[in-house]
């Protein structure tokens, strides 16, 4: 479970970070409007490319995290259901029609 609980948290750190990027981009897009010099209205927008696209991993990271996040709570929910069903894991259950030698298949 602690592996799972730093996960979350990874999750919120990284929400953070595109926050300070998003924040970052804005600065410099304020920037680049108000400067007079072309050079370092250049060299800002492609700071502001350059943090876009690590905006755009940073997402692309939470969401798979989220989506681990969620896959792990299906299966516990699912393991849980199938307990309070008596499914629990490794038990056998009897197929009349199986080809199995003992005449039993695993579930």
């Amino acid at each position: 479970m602690a592996e799972w609980k730093s996960l979350d948290v990874l999750i919120c750190e990284y929400t953070e970070a595109q926050r300070r990027l998003e924040e970052a981009i804005g600065r410099n897009r304020a920037q680049a409007a108000e400067s007079r010099n072309i050079v370092q209205r250049m060299r800002l927008d492609r700071a502001c490319e350059i943090m876009r696209l690590e905006l755009a991993s940073l997402t692309r990271r939470i969401i798979e995290m989220q989506n681990i996040v969620k896959e792990r709570e299906n299966r516990e929910r699912y393991q849980r259901e199938q307990a309070s069903h008596g499914r629990g894991t490794g038990r056998r259950a009897v197929w009349p029609d199986c080809d199995c030698p003992d005449g039993t298949h695993q579930t």
